[in-house]
């Protein structure tokens, strides 16, 4: 968006969140990859074995955050 003194600006959303990591397996990884590629609009994609045993699935629970968003 172009604004009339000739600055710029932009529409935006932003999260940031603070919290503790740790990684899961099994059914709860499993689970997180397909919430994942559900949101990402992957609907019914399933992983295979092997695609789970070669990638790590990290699990963030959040204890504070902020967000803000710019939109007309």
């Amino acid at each position: 968006m172009e604004l009339e003194d000739g600055a710029q600006t932009a529409d935006y959303k932003s999260f940031i969140g603070w919290g503790d990591m740790s990684p899961v397996t099994g059914d709860e990884a499993v689970k997180g990859l397909n919430l994942l590629c559900r949101h990402c609009g992957f609907e019914g994609m399933t992983c295979t074995d092997a695609v789970i045993r070669n990638t790590c699935v990290e699990k963030i629970v959040v204890d504070i955050f902020t967000a803000k968003q710019r939109f007309k």
